[in-house]
């Protein structure tokens, strides 16, 4: 079943049943839509009967169901992008300029090139395929990504005791070790031993938040005829 067009929602002048109600609620899928609209009619037809009210209940339970699945994918998918984007600019935009080991080994390999380029091309064909409207208000939601990797990161470093120390000072044992897979910061600028470690803290977020505005804004660009999700009621 399509979408329900701006057109008919006006004409009719009732609040459609997609249109959110709150900044962070996602308005139902179409197949919820007419879940819910055929649930009064059922109420009707069924409270004469015994035992009436168990399909309209099962149908208001799955149609709540769907709204919750579709509204943690959409957040989902908005951090995804934000992060694919940011990813791939810290890379290439900053540890690879200043990584001087010749030939970059840790930049210009397979794995390398799938996780910082491949991932930003996966991502934008499919937002070029689906039906997901990335929601500008969603941005205080995905930066919660950004805190739980940084907390995770510095528990990591904490909770291991041949790494403890490196959270107040720099030495050889605080040094990443490729080749035997040794990992104590995964980057340079998460190290809490370096004196500004709490600007480059900031300016991830920063970034993340500009990464999720620009993938906003081309989201808008693709789909201009999809700010459904995004209407208040009047």
């Amino acid at each position: 079943m399509g979408r329900p067009s701006t057109l008919a929602s006006s004409q009719s002048g009732a609040t459609p049943c997609w249109a959110s109600t709150s900044p962070l609620q996602l308005p139902p899928l179409p197949s919820t839509c007419a879940a819910v609209a055929r649930a009064p009619a059922r109420a009707t037809s069924s409270s004469a009967t015994p035992g009436g009210r168990a399909p309209v209940e099962a149908a208001e339970a799955r149609a709540s169901w769907e709204l919750r699945l579709g509204r943690l994918n959409q957040v989902v998918f908005s951090t995804v992008a934000a992060a694919a984007l940011m990813l791939d600019v810290t890379l290439w935009g900053v540890l690879y300029p200043v990584d001087h080991t010749p030939g970059h080994p840790g930049e210009l390999n397979f794995c390398s090139y799938n996780m910082h380029a491949v991932n930003l091309i996966w991502v934008v064909t499919e937002l070029y395929l689906n039906n997901i409207q990335i929601r500008l208000n969603d941005l205080a939601l995905a930066l919660w990504w950004v805190l739980i990797y940084g907390i995770f990161t510095i528990l990591r470093v904490a909770l291991n005791p041949s790494s403890r120390s490196c959270l107040t000072q720099s030495g050889p044992q605080c040094e990443s070790d490729s080749s035997r897979k040794y990992l104590v910061w995964p980057y340079f600028f998460m190290d809490t031993a370096k004196p500004l470690v709490l600007v480059w803290f900031l300016g991830l977020l920063v970034l993340f938040s500009l990464a999720y505005l620009a993938m906003w804004r081309f989201s808008r660009c693709l789909k201009p005829l999809a700010p459904l999700y995004e209407q208040q009621p009047d």
